[in-house]
């Protein structure tokens, strides 16, 4: 790979507040990049975790624990971990978003994306479309599920791209 790749390790955006630091610093870690040896080139990494490095709010006691730096910063940071895709035709399609507190791994919300991929009316080409979503929340204190939704969508319509039919569940726990 003759190329080179650039990756953000950390960013830093200002919070508004005329306090030290005036920044909100959010770092990231990525995982399994693949490259297509076949002439597809980089098709992205399996993993991009993101996680919030901000202080204690007043009166909040700081984290001990973590990543990224997280001994002496919030407990209510959050983890952000997006796995995606990587093979042909679904490459850089996001798989699943799992957000967690990054103090103790304790886990908020999870979304998996499924993906169909279908030949196109052209030759050589595909039609990718999300087939279905399902997004679960939890509790933080007790850690147990509260509710999951399921999307589904059936049957594109190849031409505009919109399915002809959805349908949505939710079930609280």
């Amino acid at each position: 790979f003759t190329s080179s790749m650039w990756t953000v390790s950390s960013f830093d955006v200002s919070h508004g507040v005329a306090a030290t630091p005036a920044t909100n610093r959010t770092c990231f870690r990525y995982e399994d990049a693949m490259l297509h040896l076949e002439g597809r080139g980089f098709q992205g990494f399996k993993k991009i975790v993101a996680e919030g490095q901000l202080p204690p709010a007043a009166g909040e006691v700081a984290a001990v624990s973590g990543t990224c730096g997280a001994a002496g910063c919030s407990a209510n940071n959050l983890r952000t971990t997006t796995e995606f895709t990587q093979e042909f035709p679904l490459t850089n399609r996001v798989k699943k978003v799992t957000v967690e507190r990054a103090s103790d791994g304790r886990v908020l919300s999870e979304t998996e994306q499924r993906w169909h991929a279908a030949a196109g009316s052209a030759a050589e080409t595909w039609v990718v479309y999300p087939s279905a979503t399902v997004e679960r929340t939890y509790d933080l204190a007790a850690g147990s599920l509260l509710s999951t939704t399921t999307s589904i969508e059936d049957q594109l319509d190849v031409v505009s791209g919109e399915p002809r039919r959805s349908c949505r569940g939710v079930e609280d726990e």
